[in-house]
């Protein structure tokens, strides 16, 4: 039996299949089905014990997409009247949610112990309380006793009928320790190696410490540990054990600072070998561990096969098969999506393994269009906590591969003794010709260097160069402002205002602000560079080409800043000539600081502002270079409060009143363009 959720189905849509009606047993029954949940946007699989008082709350629930196979899920119940089992299917947002359900069975009794502990059992699985320590573990199903702490649910059901292990941080002192460990495990001839695998539950400001340990008769050692504010989420967890003789597997949980501190556990069991890193991924069977981010970004990877929706972007096969059945994960960058939306990959945390060195993270990568926008790699250390940090480290952008077959490699190397995460970021270019894929995930123990090395975000430390022909470089738009900067190959929108095309005129990108509605007088927008070295004890020169035509122009302002205080530079305000103007800025700081462009909108909505080929050198700006006017006027500009009467640049030949034929000192003839006072 399976739900089809295609059209006319709608997201939220459920549908139910009841059992017929099954007389109270006055006794427990185990109710046990198989489940398949395959789907990028598979939503909710809840089953319900209904009576006469109706559904109730689901007794068993699960959410999301699983791996393209059948699972076995089962749960006890304790009837106390006629019930039916119901299977309620929900609809997810898209046609790739369908949900089935086969070979259910309810039989009277517990349901069979099974290769793992899922503490539904008053027996809890054999684990055994530590007579030494201080209190112990509780076993539990739905919230704790303390608030803002604690599950509200267990793994196994995914409800708050199905139970649990945890501690109970009220009344115990900062430090106090209980320890569950399992009976003693006797490891099978000629094999040695095991991967302990086990789910945990740490939220609560008040957060203590859990440690997973081996004990034999003779030592005790740390296998895996971690302390804090985790959120309120269920995590896993792995810790390899190696050891010929018995051992037993203890849970340490340590109190933290007050009541909100609950630890809690389920799903504990292991596999034979060591555990190899969870992480990696080639997608064939689903996204394995990793998700996409909730909160932090504007759009979804996907998982897909074959080819893109949009043509000349995209990979045709997958890396891993090479062929287009097998299956990747990509960004599409088609309506709705805008230049600059992001979409977040993220891995499962990573607990680096005691004894562990550094570990190389290798992908394959595919960016073939001709507006590909970026991506990047980071590593986000303790995540969920108010510890949490993100390093860039590793970053590329614009068109990479050369044809729709072109994988590229990726890697760089992770030395980090923290709790961490990775997570790839996904950055829209500016049409839809900027689809970005991924494939083959893998962790591997040992060092490796950044590949490719142009990768390597250090280069776009302490340089602030950008042509924006690959978006905005190591620039950001900063959040705190009004509006962002906007790139583009053409005019502005607005008639009277702006350039028609980049500094070059070369068809390539510039970045400007656009001042029509919703924009008003004063409005800012900025764009912030990357970290800059201290320039002790000498300076640097930061030079950009501005664009600042039309009536009602606003203002354009340089700024350095350090600890987010700024100090301005250089500013300019008002329309200027209908041309691309240069600017050169010496700046100077004794510590590390950032360069802020700053625009601010004028009095209508001809005043848009643009700027292009920012050049960051070390050393003082030079002098004004030459200039044989033969071009343009190169930066120079008419005084407007001081004179009388503006230079003109024209031919010799066109001053008609010489007392002789006037020749340009340049070419030195009279056809060419020269510098001259026209008096009139």
């Amino acid at each position: 039996m399976y739900i089809e959720t295609s059209s006319p189905r709608v997201q939220d849509e459920v549908a139910r299949l009841e059992s017929g009606l099954i007389p109270n047993p006055n006794n427990q029954m185990c109710v046990t089905f198989w489940y398949h949940m395959f789907g990028d946007h598979v939503q909710d699989l809840n089953i319900y014990i209904k009576t006469l008082n109706g559904l109730g709350t689901a007794k068993w629930t699960r959410s999301g997409t699983k791996l393209d196979k059948w699972y076995q899920g089962d749960f006890s119940v304790v009837p106390t009247a006629d019930f039916q089992v119901v299977f309620e299917g929900v609809v997810g947002s898209t046609y790739l949610s369908d949900i089935a359900i086969d070979d259910i069975t309810v039989t009277n009794g517990d349901c069979p112990a099974r290769d793992l502990c899922e503490f539904q059992d008053s027996g809890i699985c054999n684990f055994v309380q530590d007579s030494t320590d201080d209190f112990d573990w509780v076993q539990n199903s739905g919230s704790t006793t303390s608030a803002n702490t604690g599950p509200s649910v267990d793994v196994t059901y995914g409800t708050d009928f199905g139970n649990y292990m945890y501690i109970e941080a009220s009344g115990q002192s900062v430090g106090s320790v209980a320890r569950l460990m399992t009976s003693s495990v006797t490891p099978s001839p000629g094999i040695s190696s095991y991967c302990w695998f086990f789910q945990y539950h740490m939220y609560g400001d008040q957060m203590g410490t859990l440690n997973v340990k081996i004990a034999s008769t003779s030592s005790q050692a740390v296998l895996w540990t971690r302390s804090g504010n985790l959120g309120n989420l269920w995590s896993v967890g792995y810790a390899s054990v190696t050891s010929l003789v018995p051992y037993q597997l203890v849970f340490e949980g340590i109190v933290g600072t007050g009541e909100r501190g609950d630890i809690a556990i389920d799903d504990v069991g292991f596999t034979l070998g060591t555990c190899s890193y969870q992480e990696s991924c080639d997608f064939e069977l689903g996204t394995c561990l990793w998700t996409n981010d909730i909160t932090g970004d504007v759009f979804d990877w996907l998982r897909l096969s074959g080819t893109t929706a949009s043509t000349y972007t995209g990979p045709i096969v997958d890396h891993t098969t090479l062929s287009q059945s097998g299956f990747y994960m990509y960004t599409e960058t088609s309506s709705p999506r805008v230049v600059g939306d992001n979409a977040i990959f993220r891995s499962p945390e990573i607990i680096p393994r005691v004894g562990d060195g550094p570990i190389c993270l290798t992908f394959w990568y595919h960016m073939f269009g001709t507006d590909i926008g970026e991506l990047s790699v980071s590593v986000v250390t303790e995540p969920s906590t108010a510890n949490q940090a993100v390093t860039l480290r590793w970053l590329v952008s614009g068109q990479q591969s050369t044809d729709e077959y072109d994988w590229l490699s990726g890697q760089f190397e992770v030395s980090e003794t923290l709790p961490f995460q990775v997570t790839f970021e996904g950055i829209v270019g500016i049409t839809y010709l900027g689809d970005i894929a991924i494939d083959d995930i893998e962790l591997i123990n040992g060092t490796c260097t950044t590949q490719p090395s142009a990768a390597d975000p250090f280069l776009y430390v302490n340089n602030c160069t950008c042509d924006f022909e690959s978006l905005l470089c190591s620039w950001t738009q900063d959040t705190a402002d009004v509006f962002d900067w906007t790139l583009t190959t053409t005019s502005t929108p607005s008639a009277g205002t702006g350039p028609t095309s980049e500094h070059n005129a070369a068809g390539g990108y510039y970045a400007f602000i656009e001042a029509s509605s919703p924009r008003v007088v004063g409005d800012a927008a900025s764009l912030i560079s990357s970290d800059l070295y201290p320039t002790t004890p000498g300076s640097a020169c930061i030079e950009f080409w501005y664009h600042m035509f039309g009536g009602g122009v606003g203002s354009l302002n340089l700024y350095t800043s350090v600890s987010n205080v700024r100090t301005p530079v250089w500013s300019l305000a008002g329309s200027q000539e209908d041309a691309w103007k240069v600017a050169r800025v010496t700046v100077a700081s004794p510590v590390q600081f950032k360069v802020i462009l700053e625009a601010v909108v004028g009095t209508t909505y001809q005043s848009d502002i643009s700027v292009d080929d920012i050049l960051y050198t070390s050393g003082s700006c030079p002098p004004i270079r030459t200039c044989t006017f033969e071009i343009n006027s190169c930066d120079w500009t008419q005084e407007t409060s001081a004179d009388q009467f503006d230079w003109s640049r024209l031919q010799a030949s066109a001053v008609s009143h010489s007392p002789g034929q006037l020749v340009d000192k340049t070419t030195g003839t009279p056809n060419e363009l020269g510098k001259v006072i026209s008096c009139t």
